[in-house]
């Protein structure tokens, strides 16, 4: 029993230890990561070099590529954790680039936005009074135009985005009008 336990345990380190491949763009929180070239060059990897500048074309280091296993293939490990647009230029001839963003913490403020939206929802119901409904209405179309300008995160696909843009102004704009046209017709 032992030994299958040390052998499961031997199995597991490479894969904790590991660094996963670089997939523009990146987060922050995963750098480090390897940047392995797609192609095979006709040299040792040892021969070629990459150089990495940032946005501001300043050139942040200068390294020998190393070799990717018995594939072939190249690889170096990208260590720049700041955001920015780091271009790779390779000694062969090739470039590439990487994009390093911050990580995304905007799901917390929709997820903070809704239940506002809905606290003011309840309070403007159950307290009967339309100023908590119309600020609720008002919380509905400002994370409306915050979806319809930064779009959500990881949502690529542009009719559920413009979907739920539209739903959440819909009902903004419903309870923002509703209350107060009700207001203004009962002061004649």
């Amino acid at each position: 029993m032992k030994r299958i336990l040390f052998l499961i345990l031997l199995l597991l380190i490479p894969t904790a230890t590991a660094i996963s491949q670089c997939n523009s763009p990146i987060e922050t929180v995963d750098v480090p990561c390897m940047i392995v070239t797609a192609w095979q060059y006709p040299n040792a990897c040892s021969s070629y070099s990459v150089r990495i500048f940032n946005s501001n074309t300043t050139l942040l280091s200068e390294r020998t590529l190393g070799s990717y296993g018995s594939s072939g293939r190249c690889n170096i490990t990208f260590n720049y954790s700041t955001a920015d647009s780091y271009l790779l230029n390779f000694s062969s001839g090739d470039s590439s680039s990487i994009i390093v963003k911050d990580e995304n913490n905007i799901y917390y403020l929709y997820v903070v936005a809704i239940i506002v939206f809905i606290i003011l929802l309840y309070l403007g119901y159950s307290l009967e009074t339309p100023v908590f409904t119309v600020i609720a209405g008002m919380v509905s179309i400002v994370l409306a135009v915050n979806l319809f300008v930064n779009g959500f995160p990881n949502l690529t696909n542009a009719f559920l985005k413009n979907g739920i843009v539209s739903i959440l102004a819909g009902i903004g704009m419903y309870l923002v009008i509703a209350p107060s046209l009700h207001y203004f017709e009962n002061l004649k």
